[in-house]
């Protein structure tokens, strides 16, 4: 959540603070049931419960290596930031004369 919030647009904070909250929520939903429908499949059998640690295993690596991807170089981060900031939080050296 941090990392899409550090990079919003200070008009789309809500927006972005909501999605990443309907995401977390879908998570904690949607990671138990799929771990339960793979452990059912196998009719409840040890195997079965090995192949949903696999599962969710496999799930949290490529969630590291998206959000791995999405890292924004400094040179980016610095734009990023300006444009969270906005017109009203100008210092007084970067203000037009």
């Amino acid at each position: 959540m941090a990392m899409a919030m550090t990079h919003t647009p200070r008009p789309l904070l809500a927006t972005t603070g909501a999605s990443t909250s309907l995401a977390r929520t879908m998570g904690f939903a949607l990671g138990p049931a799929l771990a339960t429908l793979v452990w059912s499949i196998s009719s409840y059998e040890p195997d079965g419960m090995r192949g949903a640690m696999t599962l969710a295993t496999v799930l949290s690596a490529l969630s590291v290596v998206a959000l791995v991807r999405m890292r924004v170089p400094g040179k980016q981060a610095a734009v990023a930031q300006n444009q969270r900031a906005g017109p009203c939080s100008k210092t007084h050296a970067e203000a037009p004369e």
